[in-house]
């Protein structure tokens, strides 16, 4: 974004982020150093192969000076945005093996050294002071994006139990942020919601009731009805989908998957929803290895003609938070979804004004009517086939 011209770039921030003028979005996750999107890799204490930095003498955030700079811009247009940081990858020479990705040769776990957990801690605390003192709040820190996934790109492993992370978070992290005088939150996994994943959020959750705030999730892997048992399990702790992209897909099919993903994910306790990435190129990428992956964004940008074109994650991701406030709660429905194997789900919010929102979304082939009843108001209103609505009353 930061390549657009800057009539450009006002306009699309706006129509992003703006409450009156544009969809709203109300929370933003920023890389802490690179990930997989990334085309030169860096982190924020990168030094000499062989040497180390115990006291972080070199920490240096200037790589993240752009992606500050946006972030800031659009706290200004929405105060409402919480702000969330993940790494990917600690600097190389906190890790096992020195490089970038999760595994060594494919074969050898790229883990944190042990040695290493103190000053880990103090270097994602740094991270997060270093946006406090640009003029943002920092909402929450993962302590790991995707912590048990296998990649070359930056990425760092954690053993599979969770037990590490765990207590990485009791011993190291939630200290040194207190010490700081920092109420950031903790959230735990930042991993798939599959059925073994959501058993490792549980164990790492139990573990660490009195030290973080909740778990975040990613849609890649399982059905959103999984975290209902975290819900459940952890009435008052947070949950939110930390990520969810697209490839390959595009128009009302994109559009459709992700507002019934949306929609049961926050039936089964979800507390907010981040779509990942805000923009890419009209390739989808760029990408770590310089190859486009055709992934999908909010917006994609034609640096040729200084173009924007806002695509189905745009206009999916519209119809919850242009119309569902900061601080509304989930209203309970009488169709849940599941009779129609989820091909019609609603989902209705309730705003701290007062105002009730629906979100109705049929990936059917045929008109559907759904019946609202809301003490004296009743409504029959048709969704059309593969079709999406939003009502305010």
């Amino acid at each position: 974004m930061s390549n657009m011209s800057e009539y450009t770039l006002n306009d699309t921030m706006t129509r992003l982020f703006d409450k009156k003028n544009g969809i709203g979005i109300s929370m933003l996750r920023n890389t802490i150093g690179a990930s997989d999107f990334s085309i030169e890799y860096s982190t924020y204490n990168d030094i000499e192969y062989g040497s180390t930095d115990y006291n972080l003498e070199k920490f240096d955030m200037s790589s993240a000076a752009k992606q500050m700079a946006l972030t800031k811009k659009a706290m200004e247009l929405n105060s409402d945005i919480k702000l969330f940081l993940s790494p990917w990858s600690a600097p190389l020479w906190m890790k096992k093996y020195n490089t970038w990705g999760s595994y060594y040769y494919s074969v050898l776990p790229n883990t944190l050294k042990t040695e290493c957990y103190d000053v880990y801690a103090k270097y994602l605390t740094k991270a997060v002071e270093g946006y406090i003192a640009e003029g943002m709040d920092v909402y929450a820190i993962t302590p790991q994006n995707e912590p048990f996934t296998k990649q070359t790109y930056p990425s760092m492993y954690w053993d599979k139990s969770g037990d590490t992370l765990a207590k990485f978070v009791n011993e190291n992290l939630r200290p040194t942020l207190t010490a700081a005088g920092l109420e950031t939150k903790i959230l735990n996994l930042d991993y798939n919601y599959n059925e073994d994943n959501i058993e490792r959020a549980h164990n790492i959750m139990d573990k660490t009731l009195d030290t973080a705030d909740g778990i975040g999730y990613h849609w890649y892997s399982g059905e959103p009805e999984n975290m209902a048992a975290t819900r459940e399990l952890y009435p008052d702790k947070l949950i939110y989908v930390t990520e969810a992209s697209s490839g390959n897909s595009s128009g009302i099919k994109l559009m459709l998957n992700l507002t019934q993903k949306m929609g049961r994910s926050i039936r089964s306790g979800a507390n907010g929803y981040i779509t990942w990435n805000i923009a890419l190129d009209t390739e989808g990428g760029p990408t770590y290895n310089n190859v486009n992956n055709h992934c999908t964004a909010l917006v994609h940008y034609d640096a040729d003609t200084d173009d924007v074109i806002y695509g189905g994650d745009y206009y999916a991701l519209g119809h919850f938070s242009k119309y569902i406030k900061s601080g509304a709660v989930m209203l309970e429905s009488t169709d849940t979804g599941a009779d129609s194997e989820y091909a019609l789900v609603n989902t209705v919010f309730q705003n701290t004004d007062g105002s009730k929102v629906a979100v109705v979304t049929n990936t059917t082939s045929l008109n559907s009517v759904f019946k609202f009843v809301d003490g004296n108001i009743v409504r029959e209103i048709t969704v059309p086939a593969r079709g999406i609505i939003t009502l305010v009353w």
